[in-house]
C-alpha cells in the first residue's frame, strides 16, 4: 500500500495506464495533489484514487475543494472491498483538515457506493471542456463536505467542473 503525491507515481506509472484503460477505457493517468495506490505482494497495482485541489466557481463555497477522480480496481479482483478502501484511503487525507469539500462526477450505476460514505447528490450532470471543446456529461455529481458553518448547496441540472484531466 503506497500513499504519495505524483512525485512518487513513476515507478507504477505504467500500470496505472494499464488500469485506466482496463476501466474508463483511457489510458491517462489522471493529475493528483493527493494519490493512493494499492499494490500486491508481486507489485502489481490492483487499485488507485485520486484527489486533485479544484475551484468550482459556480458553487462559490468558503472551503477548499477537491475532485475525487479515477477510483479503479482491476476487472478480477472487484468485490473484494478493494474500491472501499481506495476511497477511504483518499478521506483519510481530509480528517485532519478543518474544512474541505469533495466533489465527484460518476456513472448512476456507481452512485450509491459513494452514497454509502456520505456522499451526496447536488447535480445531475456535469461539464467540462474536454479536448477545448464544452462537454456535458449526463452522469450524476456527488458532493461530502465538513465544515465550521452551515452550508447550502442545493440541487442543480449541472455543475461545471472545468478542464478535464
Amino acid at each position: 500500500m503506497l500513499f504519495f503525491s505524483d512525485r512518487g507515481v513513476d515507478p507504477y506509472f505504467a500500470q496505472l495506464q494499464e488500469l485506466s484503460g482496463e476501466c474508463f477505457d483511457c489510458t491517462e493517468v489522471s493529475p493528483a495533489d493527493i494519490r493512493f495506490v494499492d499494490i500486491d505482494r508481486r507489485k502489481r497495482v490492483i487499485a488507485h484514487s485520486a484527489a486533485i485541489k479544484r475551484e468550482f466557481r459556480d458553487l462559490a463555497l468558503p472551503l477548499e475543494t477537491w475532485l475525487l477522480g479515477y477510483v479503479s480496481v482491476r476487472e478480477d479482483l472487484r468485490g473484494k472491498g478493494l474500491g472501499r478502501k481506495a476511497v477511504e484511503e483518499i478521506l483519510k487525507a481530509f480528517t485532519k483538515k478543518e474544512e474541505w469539500a469533495i466533489l465527484l462526477n460518476c456513472s448512476l450505476k456507481n452512485a450509491p457506493f459513494y452514497e454509502k460514505f456520505r456522499f451526496e447528490r447536488i447535480a445531475n450532470k456535469a461539464s467540462y471542456i474536454r479536448d477545448g471543446k464544452f462537454v456535458i456529461d449526463e452522469d450524476p455529481v456527488l458532493m461530502m463536505y465538513k465544515s465550521k458553518s452551515d452550508i447550502t448547496v442545493g440541487h442543480r441540472d449541472t455543475i461545471h467542473f472545468g478542464e478535464d484531466f
